[in-house]
């Protein structure tokens, strides 16, 4: 069983890092900012790691064939899973930005209530 565990590590992981590479058309290494860390490739490669053990072991499986095929399709929906997290990254910034732009048309079209507002304070 442990050997069918680093079999699913392996093979995940390397299709988590395939998959980054087809994503992001290059490799995106690991960087720290000021205010966060960054991955890059190992978030790829954790995911689809983790997915395929996880996989693996529900399967109960002892067949070779079966621990690669299987780590190969949870590989591929760990990095499914880390798309639709980004989408969903993606889409709060855009609705941070549509709520910011709504605020200043709304200023710049009813200037009389800034106005009033302003008087008030």
């Amino acid at each position: 069983m442990f050997t069918n565990i680093l079999i699913a590590m392996f093979v995940g992981g390397f299709v988590g890092i395939l998959g980054h590479r087809v994503t992001h058309k290059k490799y995106i290494k690991p960087k720290k900012t000021k205010t966060s860390f960054t991955l890059g490739f190992f978030d790829d490669m954790l995911f689809g790691a983790v997915g395929a053990i996880g996989m693996v072991l529900l399967a109960d499986t002892t067949s070779i064939d079966r621990v690669i095929l299987i780590s190969i399709g949870s590989g591929m929906g760990g990095e499914a899973i880390l798309r639709r997290l980004d989408l969903s990254k993606q889409n709060s910034k855009i609705d941070t930005h549509i709520k910011e732009i709504n605020g200043r048309l709304e200023r710049e079209l009813n200037p009389e209530n800034n106005e009033n507002n302003n008087n008030q304070d």
